[in-house]
C-alpha cells in the first residue's frame, strides 16, 4: 500500500508547532468565511526594489473578466513578507489595496491574506545548489513556501486553481476560458 506523504513531511519545520492553527493566515481581509466559488485565481506578491505591479495587475483581471464570471470567482492576494503583518511593506500593500478595491473586498471577489511566519523554516540554512549564489537560492526556496501556502489555503476555496505573477498583462474575456461549460 502506498503512503502519501503529509505535510509533516513536506515541511519537517512546521513539526514542532504546538497548535495546527497557527498555520492559518496571520492576516485575512475581509476576516470572513467566504462561499466556494468555482475558480480560485492566486496571486502571490512579494517586495521590489523598484516598483509594484500588483495594482494594474488586479484592474486588468477584474475589467476583463467577463461579467457573469465575476460572480463564480474569487482573487486572492498573498502578501508574502518575512516579517508578517508588522512590515511596513505589508501594511502599505493592505492599504493601497482597500483604497483601490474596496467594492471587490466587500462583495467577496478579493481576499488578502499573510502567511503566519511559523511557516517559513530558516532560510538561510538551506544550502545553495544547481550552482545558485546563496541569494538566489534564499530567493527560490522563499517563492517556492510562498506558492505552497497560497495553493494549500485556496485549495479548500473552489474547485479550480489559476496562478498568477503580480505583472501581468490580461487578455480580454480570459475567464471563458477556465469557466466554459465545455468539457474536455
Amino acid at each position: 500500500q502506498i503512503q502519501l506523504p503529509n505535510i509533516i513531511d513536506i515541511y519537517p519545520h512546521l513539526n514542532g508547532m504546538v497548535n495546527w492553527e497557527s498555520i492559518n493566515p496571520a492576516l485575512r481581509f475581509p476576516d470572513i468565511t467566504l462561499p466556494k466559488k468555482r475558480l480560485i485565481i492566486g496571486v502571490p506578491t512579494a517586495q521590489r526594489q523598484n516598483a509594484s505591479y500588483l495594482v494594474p495587475s488586479l484592474e486588468q483581471l477584474f475589467k476583463n473578466a467577463r461579467a457573469e464570471d465575476l460572480k463564480k470567482m474569487r482573487i486572492i492576494v498573498m502578501i508574502a513578507d518575512l516579517n508578517g503583518t508588522s512590515s511596513n511593506f505589508v501594511q502599505h500593500t493592505l492599504k493601497t489595496l482597500k483604497e483601490h478595491f474596496m467594492d471587490y473586498f466587500n462583495s467577496g471577489l478579493l481576499q488578502v491574506l499573510v502567511p503566519p511566519a511559523e511557516w517559513y523554516p530558516d532560510i538561510s540554512l538551506i544550502p545553495p545548489n544547481l550552482n545558485d549564489t546563496a541569494e538566489r537560492m534564499y530567493w527560490r526556496t522563499k517563492q517556492n513556501l510562498d506558492f505552497a501556502y497560497l495553493m494549500i489555503y485556496s485549495a479548500r476555496m473552489g474547485e479550480l486553481y489559476l496562478q498568477l505573477e503580480d505583472d501581468i498583462e490580461v487578455a480580454q474575456d480570459y475567464t471563458q476560458v477556465y469557466l466554459c461549460r465545455c468539457h474536455i
